[in-house]
């Protein structure tokens, strides 16, 4: 447990583009979204979305039950390997150590400086997501589904995942939950 914390806190001090392996800083978007048809508060979106994402544990525990039973996708194998076979530095501890800053005000930014839907390029110790970009891009109904979703893909480039792998990821999850 204390080289988990040890290894957690090198990577929240870290600022540089290497918190862990795979991580792009490249940021994320929301997939698909069913496009909003009128204006949606960004501070709604932001409860909408805190009250989305107290479902990352649970959702976190399924999956590995089901990837530790034989039981996942066989096309996401390699994917949940790296998300959950060291269990020192799995998408479970890291999603309890690392926190979600949602924000209604500006939209999330890549370590190049582009604005996204969400990031790990935030303050140290936390990823991005932004209320103010998914309230101009996503229907309130698909909101709790695709602020999941995108909070799993940040979380996921954290444990190692690459930009490509946490895309492959997320769209998954949103083949669950959709």
């Amino acid at each position: 447990m204390k080289n988990f914390i040890s290894l957690v806190s090198i990577l929240i001090l870290s600022s540089s583009h290497s918190w862990a392996g795979g991580i792009s800083g490249g940021g994320g978007f929301v997939i698909n979204p069913k496009r909003p048809t009128q204006y949606q508060s960004p501070e709604k979106v932001e409860k909408i979305i805190k009250s989305s994402t107290k479902n990352l544990d649970q959702f976190i525990e399924n999956k590995k039950a089901q990837w530790l039973n034989h039981n996942s996708n066989p096309n996401m194998e390699q994917i949940y390997k790296k998300l959950f076979a060291n269990s020192e530095y799995d998408l479970h501890r890291i999603s309890k150590v690392i926190d979600i800053e949602i924000s209604d005000e500006h939209p999330c930014y890549s370590f190049e400086g582009w604005p996204v839907d969400g990031s790990i390029n935030s303050k140290p110790g936390s990823v991005c997501i932004s209320a103010k970009t998914i309230s101009e891009k996503v229907h309130y109904d698909e909101i709790p589904q695709q602020a999941l979703a995108l909070s799993l893909h940040e979380l996921s480039e954290v444990v190692g995942l690459t930009e490509e792998e946490a895309v492959q990821f997320q769209k998954s999850v949103l083949d669950d939950l959709l």
